[in-house]
């Protein structure tokens, strides 16, 4: 049995409805050597009330209110670094207050930090969905677990996730620059580039039990706010993988638009466009293939044709807007 201490973080907002679900899955794990820091930001519905009937019961469990600290900007980056600085743990794994999780969780993040003495690990979130429009994005999920993972494995990572993010609090420098303030969105992908930039081991925790859950958005109009947000974080990186990655991706999903665009005018490059798309799509569906498979979610491959028809248009329209429009997320603009 691993003996390292963790700290859980968890940067919340308006979390009235998941809170008491998120707390009750940390709670119940198996591993119990960790403490819950829930950091507060703003709330202005019953989160915090919520969390704080959890104290009676929960002895690990710290609470922290932004609103009650001066000089403090609120912002979930604002959150995270609160939670930072107030963790006891060797070892801090953040997620999100959405999320649940198996009662393993932690003994497999312990176990695996232990064995293999990374820096950082990334783990895997997934959907749990139950409409057409939630199954798109459960089956885009298992897509980034898959090149989440592919690419971690290679020695060069370029996404990861803070609803399952852990990382050494010894390895951390300067929090606050690390973190990018300048930018409302991507904390986790710039501590990511933070750690490799600094040629830190950075590994992928690939077990069904570290997976964490969260729901998928019901609503074209959020899911619309939250890629945007995700977007605009873009603007921001400093890693060439990371650049040369997304401008790949960026520029091949063009082609394909721009195919698409003209279809209505002439059918003369039909053929050309299938074949752009069915050169995509081999590879894709490889990949995709495996990791539905080991992560059992080979029920979604049937959403890979229309996923990949819409995909395109998708990647792109989020890439534009993300940089040039604002945004709201939770009551506040982006």
């Amino acid at each position: 049995m691993p003996i390292v201490c963790l700290s859980v973080i968890v940067a919340a907002r308006n979390e009235a409805k998941n809170i008491a679900t998120l707390l009750n899955s940390i709670v119940s794990q198996t591993y119990q050597n960790f403490e819950i820091i829930l950091v507060d930001d703003h709330s202005d519905d019953e989160t915090v009330k919520i969390a704080t009937s959890f104290l009676t019961s929960v002895n690990n469990l710290k609470i922290i209110e932004l609103s009650q600290i001066s000089n403090i900007e609120g912002g979930k980056k604002s959150a995270i670094e609160q939670g930072i600085r107030a963790a006891k743990g060797e070892l801090i794994i953040t997620t999100d207050a959405d999320c649940a999780m198996h009662k393993n969780w932690l003994l497999h993040f312990a176990s695996f930090y232990e064995n293999e003495k990374p820096d950082l690990i990334v783990g895997a979130v997934f959907f749990d969905s139950l409409s057409f429009f939630e199954k798109l994005q459960s089956l885009e999920f298992v897509s980034l677990a898959a090149s989440t993972a592919g690419a971690v494995g290679f020695g060069s990572p370029i996404m990861c996730n803070a609803a399952n993010l852990a990382f050494r609090k010894s390895a951390l420098q300067d929090i606050a620059k690390s973190l990018k303030y300048k930018y409302k969105s991507g904390d986790d992908m710039f501590l990511l580039e933070d750690f490799k930039r600094r040629k830190l081991k950075i590994s992928y925790l690939k077990n069904l039990n570290s997976v964490v859950k969260t729901n998928a958005l019901s609503s074209f109009s959020a899911f619309w706010a939250q890629r945007k947000r995700w977007a605009s974080k873009s603007a921001g990186y400093s890693d060439g993988v990371t650049i040369l990655f997304g401008l790949v991706v960026f520029f091949v999903n063009l082609i394909i638009v721009i195919g698409y665009s003209i279809l209505p005018l002439t059918l003369e490059y039909l053929w050309l466009t299938g074949l752009i798309l069915l050169i995509k799509s081999i590879p894709d569906f490889l990949l995709i293939f495996l990791a539905a498979k080991f992560f059992r979610k080979l029920q979604l491959l049937w959403l890979f044709i229309p996923l990949q028809l819409i995909y395109p248009v998708y990647v792109i329209l989020v890439g534009i807007f993300g940089q040039f429009s604002t945004t709201k997320w939770k009551g506040r603009k982006l």
